[in-house]
């Protein structure tokens, strides 16, 4: 199933049905979505890994950007593998409000 450039919301933390995600990268268990944040410098964009057999989200250990949860659309692929090869840090829930299109079936 192809989930590139499907749009999500979360619904937790509450402020995060605000926003919508846009998926970049994803493989049958992790999901890389992203959104613009207009306090980060230089085209960076905010980020939430998704782990779909979990139920959870969050974040790499390490950032390429430098930025805490920032990344540039290029480093998607990265942010991926890291996530299979370490999992992910700061799990919150995944809690999806929602989807326009297919995705996190």
């Amino acid at each position: 199933m192809e989930t590139r450039g499907v749009r999500v919301r979360f619904s937790s933390p509450a402020h995060e049905n605000r926003y919508w995600w846009t998926i970049l990268e994803c493989d049958g268990r992790y999901v890389v979505c992203v959104r613009e944040r207009l306090a980060l410098p230089d085209g960076l964009l905010a980020y939430t890994v998704a782990d779909r057999r979990n139920g959870t989200r969050g974040h790499v250990k390490d950032e390429r950007s430098g930025v805490k949860g920032a990344c540039r659309p290029s480093d998607a692929a990265w942010l991926l593998e890291q996530a299979k090869a370490q999992g992910i840090t700061d799990t919150e829930p995944l809690c999806v409000a929602e989807i326009q299109g297919e995705a996190f079936n």
